[in-house]
């Protein structure tokens, strides 16, 4: 998740998307549910990024995703 398009990365596949829900899953990880038109990604992401980079539901970002690193759930 980044608050601004990726430049000069190797991940190339970055979309905007809505922050639908963030769910603690544990003391250190948070799940966020991320909106694309009208399909969801869900991110794992530590605790302290979540707080650093102040998400909130409603919030638009960048889903940075890694080809390798997705699963589908149909």
């Amino acid at each position: 998740i980044a608050l601004a398009p990726a430049q000069q990365s190797s991940i190339i596949n970055c979309c905007p998307a809505i922050i639908d829900a963030i769910m603690a899953t544990s003391d250190t990880t948070t799940c966020v549910r991320l909106r694309l038109a009208n399909d969801f990604l869900l991110a794992n992401i530590t605790r302290f990024s979540a707080e650093y980079l102040q998400l909130t539901v409603g919030m638009t970002v960048y889903a940075q995703m890694k080809g390798v690193a997705l699963l589908s759930c149909r």
